[in-house]
């Protein structure tokens, strides 16, 4: 059995004690220096509108210039406006998020006093190709709700500049954004902190798959759920729908309600039982509404569209007919939204917020924009090896980021986020997978 990972102590904490209309106080702290509090900054529920939106072009742009290179391995100019678009915005958000504007004759004076409690501290170390797991720190970042989302991920501290000249440089340009070299750790507090600190995958771990076929990096996916239930490794219930299956939005809240529930496509250990279920993962296309949350949507096989709206409707009646028995323990959600432009940072907010508060999930795993099937079908699966392998979920997609990193010179994995205790990880790690 491997090693598996240990708990570890955050290098720094960043709390919102109040957020308000036009600003929010945040608490920063490091175990080796008094706390910071940082009063008034611009980040408040009135703008935090405005900051999405250009982080949310920026992010596309981002995405855009990958998707238009042919071959990431040899295009460096690519890359390297692609990244200097990251660098961009991460820097306009760390100023926004730290720079305490209570004092405006001296505000870039205190910045400054902020970022050197930062830098030298948090500053990103080189991550080599061969980096080691007691390199990886923590950032933990707690909030009261989810309107006080901090994409943390994309943060890239002042003086760094994006400089990539050959695959070196972009592994090394790569470990100034903040989820390339730490792992975040989300708390929030209205939804309450999960205890499960185990999957339990023995003998395997069973996984429920719903999905979109029509999206290839579905179909992708499919493939290596099948060949590593195959293997041994995944007691698999799905995919569901079937193109030719007919269901209704009630069906499919109560296969999420239900994780004692199965398709009725095998899910079943050797024995015959079925293990209640540990994950979902979801495969299918989003949309997002920021004016209209309760309007944002997925599609799964068929393309029918089910809106956040009608899944808590469909989920209230199942929590108040008396019929339905909900198990203590829910499963960690893994929301793989493919092939849509129609999703944006704010937006997504709303996905979350329904599994983790709604359906009670132990965690969510998603993206902030729309994510190319290819790139979202390999995503995962590197996620999955280094979970069965006995890497926490924080320490899953960090491994997972680089490995893309490495391997195709793609960084999209920084889309990535995840609203989960990072230490939850398997009950048995692989030895040989």
């Amino acid at each position: 059995m491997k090693h598996q990972p240990e708990r570890k102590q955050p290098v720094l904490t960043i709390q919102v004690l109040k957020s308000g209309h036009q600003s929010s106080t945040l608490k920063l702290m490091r175990p080796d220096l008094p706390d910071m509090v940082v009063k008034k900054t611009r980040w408040g529920h009135a703008n935090l509108a405005g900051y999405y939106q250009r982080y949310y072009q920026a992010l596309e742009y981002f995405k855009g210039h990958l998707q238009r290179s042919d071959s990431l391995r040899k295009d460096t100019e690519v890359l390297t406006k692609a990244f200097t678009i990251l660098f961009t915005t991460g820097k306009a958000l760390f100023r926004r998020l730290f720079q305490d504007s209570e004092d405006s004759t001296d505000s870039m004076a205190k910045l400054r006093e902020i970022t050197n409690y930062l830098r030298n501290y948090i500053e990103p170390p080189y991550v080599s190709e061969h980096h080691s797991y007691s390199q990886i720190g923590v950032i933990e970042v707690i909030m009261e709700n989810f309107t006080d989302i901090i994409p943390v991920e994309c943060l890239v501290i002042p003086g760094l500049k994006a400089e990539v000249r050959g695959l070196p440089d972009v592994i090394r340009t790569a470990s100034r954004v903040l989820g390339f070299s730490f792992i975040i750790k989300r708390v929030i507090g209205i939804a309450g902190q999960s205890q499960k600190r185990v999957l339990n995958n023995v003998p395997r771990l069973p996984l429920k798959y719903f999905s979109n076929n029509s999206i290839k990096g579905a179909k992708d996916e499919r493939a290596f759920f099948e060949r590593y239930r195959d293997k041994g490794y995944f007691c698999l219930d799905g995919p569901w729908p079937q193109e030719d299956t007919e269901f209704t939005v009630e069906d499919f809240v109560r296969y999420l309600f239900r994780p004692d529930v199965g398709f009725g496509q095998t899910g079943k250990t050797d024995t015959g039982e079925r293990p209640l279920d540990e994950i979902h993962h979801l495969s299918c296309h989003a949309h997002t509404d920021e004016k209209h949350p309760w309007k944002s949507s997925l599609r799964l096989a068929g393309n029918q569209r089910i809106t956040l709206e009608e899944m808590e409707e469909h989920l209230a009646d199942l929590e108040c007919s008396g019929t339905e028995h909900k198990t203590k323990e829910m499963p960690l959600v893994f929301f793989n939204a493919c092939e849509t432009a129609e999703m944006t940072p704010k937006g997504m907010i709303s996905f979350p917020q329904y599994f983790l508060l709604d359906n009670k999930n132990c965690g969510f795993i998603g993206t902030e924009t729309g994510i190319p099937g290819s790139f979202a079908s390999e995503f995962c699966q590197q996620f999955y090896l280094h979970l069965l392998r006995g890497c926490g979920v924080g320490e899953a997609i960090f491994e997972a980021r680089h490995t893309m990193l490495r391997r195709y010179n793609n960084p999209l994995g920084i889309l990535y986020t995840s609203y989960v205790d990072p230490y939850l990880k398997v009950a048995r790690a692989a030895d040989s997978i």
